[in-house]
């Protein structure tokens, strides 16, 4: 698809771009992007530009908790508690080693998988014939999977696994997690910063968005983003935690407790095993939602693409996800797409060819069989609307894809199925 292979460029061209910065993180938790850095035994030396003719300038080696030479290890120094001098030798003598790409080819059974979401038949409302002559503004969206797509290499499968309604028997399907399962007998590693959704236009937005959610328990609650700079900036657990630790989280003056949790960079996935990667997590106001993923159409504003009589319970989590996403995004879903143009049947199912459909997405999954990445691979999922099933909203269990009002599915495991809305 171009506009992965554009985004792909575009990623591989800022990590090149920023591959030359330096870091330097003070004990007070302040990260600095630097160049040029030289540590010595009394002095930790830089440059504010890339250019060797810059202003050469210095800060206390005391004052500095560690530093990072572009893509290289974290050099940990520690203010008093380390020597500096001899920290300096040691990582001196080490080898800097650049993370290598490696291609991912892909498995045997990649096509079959692919096919697998693609063939399946149209869905089917109980008791209702589809009706041509009443179009829908409303209707659930069918996802396929382009034919670039890596679905299954040696080493890991990438699936869809679905997200319930809370609480309800009829099994009423609200979205998906990305889920990824390790087919060997060793780990798997998944960095979440260079995993990427990929929006309309090629835009990405990575699953690591280096934060610290605060929640609190009392009269007053407060909501802390982005406080993990210097956990993401130094790459390790321990000393990432304890400097962490120490940032002042925003609250109310009454008495109340609560805790933060930081964001995971890395997951690992056990031989033999699958992992979901997390949702973003999105405020409304009183506490954190874990969202699904992003799988939609809408080109309505955010304030309109889900009313609220279109939530309940953990449904909840498909209204944030949408706002959210819509903000996130740079290029709107198709704006001169409406109800009659796509003419998308009442009770009934519209297909759309890759060429056709009204909106594309995707995944980059990147993993590693080496918890340092040493080497690490790549796997594109790109995504396109293959099919549009028009709703009414009379009924609660009518809005989303379910057993008791829509014929069985021969392949549940392979259906893809969002949420749909045009405009008028």
């Amino acid at each position: 698809m171009k506009y992965f292979n554009a985004v792909i460029l575009t990623l591989l061209a800022m990590t090149s771009v920023t591959a030359v910065a330096d870091v330097i993180v003070l004990n007070d938790g302040t990260t600095m992007q630097v160049y040029n850095v030289e540590a010595a035994t009394k002095w930790v030396y830089y440059t504010d530009t890339a250019d060797d003719s810059g202003e050469v300038k210095r800060i206390a080696v005391d004052r500095v908790f560690a530093y990072k030479i572009g893509e290289g290890p974290m050099t940990t120094i520690g203010g008093n508690n380390r020597d500096p001098e001899v920290t300096q030798k040691s990582e001196i003598d080490k080898t800097d080693t650049k993370p290598q790409r490696v291609d991912a080819i892909p498995a045997s059974d990649n096509a079959s998988l692919i096919d697998a979401y693609n063939s399946q038949p149209d869905l089917e409302y109980k008791n209702k014939k589809p009706d041509s002559k009443n179009l829908s503004d409303y209707f659930l969206t069918i996802w396929g999977i382009e034919d670039n797509s890596i679905l299954s290499d040696e080493n890991i499968e990438i699936g869809f696994e679905k997200v319930y309604l809370e609480n309800d028997k009829n099994n009423s399907i609200i979205g998906h997690h990305i889920k990824v399962r390790n087919k060997t007998d060793r780990p798997v590693y998944i960095d979440l910063a260079s995993c990427y959704r990929i929006m309309n236009g090629g835009y990405a937005a990575p699953y690591y968005t280096n934060s610290v959610y605060s929640e609190t328990n009392g009269a007053s609650r407060g909501a802390s983003l982005n406080l993990g700079a210097v956990a993401g900036a130094l790459g390790i657990g321990g000393a990432a935690g304890t400097i962490a630790g120490g940032v002042s989280v925003g609250g109310g003056t009454s008495r109340s407790i609560g805790i933060s949790t930081v964001e995971q960079q890395i997951i690992t996935i056990p031989p033999f095993s699958s992992v979901t990667l997390p949702g973003m997590k999105v405020s409304d106001g009183t506490n954190f939602h874990e969202c699904i993923e992003p799988i939609y159409f809408c080109n309505l504003p955010a304030s309109e693409a889900v009313t609220n009589s279109m939530v309940r319970n953990n449904s909840y989590v498909v209204k944030l996800a949408i706002a959210e996403d819509q903000r996130l995004q740079k290029v709107p879903d198709a704006q001169n797409a409406t109800r009659d143009n796509l003419a998308i049947p009442r009770w009934g199912q519209k297909n759309f060819t890759s060429a056709n459909s009204p909106k594309h997405i995707g995944r980059i999954i990147t993993y590693s069989l080496s918890p340092d990445f040493s080497t690490f691979k790549s796997l594109p999922v790109n995504l396109y609307i293959r099919g549009a099933f028009g709703i009414k909203l009379i009924m609660e269990d009518q809005r989303f894809f379910n057993e008791k009002r829509f014929a069985p599915v021969a392949d549940p495991e392979h259906l893809i199925i969002g949420f749909g809305k045009v405009k008028k």
